[in-house]
């Protein structure tokens, strides 16, 4: 049903302009029915951890997930008078 119908608005372009205007505003409504569902989800979430008292968050063992040392800078090295000669 709905091919035959866009065949007929594919030889009256009026009824394609009102059809893709229809189909559309559907899609637009879906998304934004998605869209407020997800964000009422986060905002719950993030209500249950603002009220959480401190002593029902989780501890930590104090040690981060960076090792002393194992982070690595680079350094600019010096070059001498010699090696900076252009040929």
């Amino acid at each position: 049903m709905i091919k035959l119908l866009y065949a007929i608005a594919k030889a009256i372009p009026a009824l394609q302009k009102i059809l893709d205007k229809f189909f559309g505003v559907a899609k637009e409504s879906k998304a934004t029915s998605r869209r407020d569902a997800k964000d009422a989800a986060v905002d719950a979430v993030v209500d249950g951890l603002r009220k959480r008292k401190p002593e029902q968050q989780r501890k930590t063992d104090g040690a981060s997930g960076v090792q002393k040392g194992s982070v690595r800078i680079p350094r600019v090295r010096k070059r001498s008078a010699k090696n900076n000669k252009r040929a």
